[in-house]
């Protein structure tokens, strides 16, 4: 004969090791905020098709590209002959805004775009280590 399963009559907050703490209510996020990772290509080549669409940058579009403190790169389309043009779904990164952000080619980089704004932040490996060394210690003392 098979003895019947009967649930435990404890109430479920005894039976649990911790007290019960409510999740957090996060906040929506932006949905003119767009991100990608992107690899960059030789001579400085940022190809992503979905980004570039989404803020309206055809072939021909003149682009103003700024190092900023921070060791990221601001892009921006300008009226103007800018530093960098769209052609054919990217655009190119000169070489010494490259080196002065330690950006090389094969690096990944993470590309947040702004469409009612219409500008490109490009965050290179250095510059997000800088940024998540706080995520990144706690990953360490989880691995050790």
């Amino acid at each position: 004969m098979i003895t019947p399963v009967v649930p435990p009559s404890t109430p479920l907050g005894r039976l649990l090791p911790q007290p019960l703490v409510p999740a957090p209510v996060l906040r929506m996020a932006d949905r003119d905020v767009l991100f990608a990772i992107c690899v960059v290509g030789d001579s400085g080549r940022i190809a992503d098709r979905t980004i570039l669409a989404a803020l309206g940058w055809e072939s021909g579009t003149a682009l103003d590209v700024s190092c900023r403190n921070d060791g990221s790169l601001l892009v921006e389309a300008t009226p103007e002959a800018g530093v960098a043009t769209v052609r054919d779904g990217y655009f190119r990164i000169g070489y010494r805004q490259r080196r002065r952000v330690h950006l090389f080619a094969g690096d990944r980089v993470l590309l947040l775009a702004h469409r009612a704004h219409r500008r490109v932040l490009i965050l290179p490996p250095a510059t997000l280590g800088g940024f998540l060394s706080d995520p990144l210690a706690t990953l360490a003392e989880a691995t050790s």
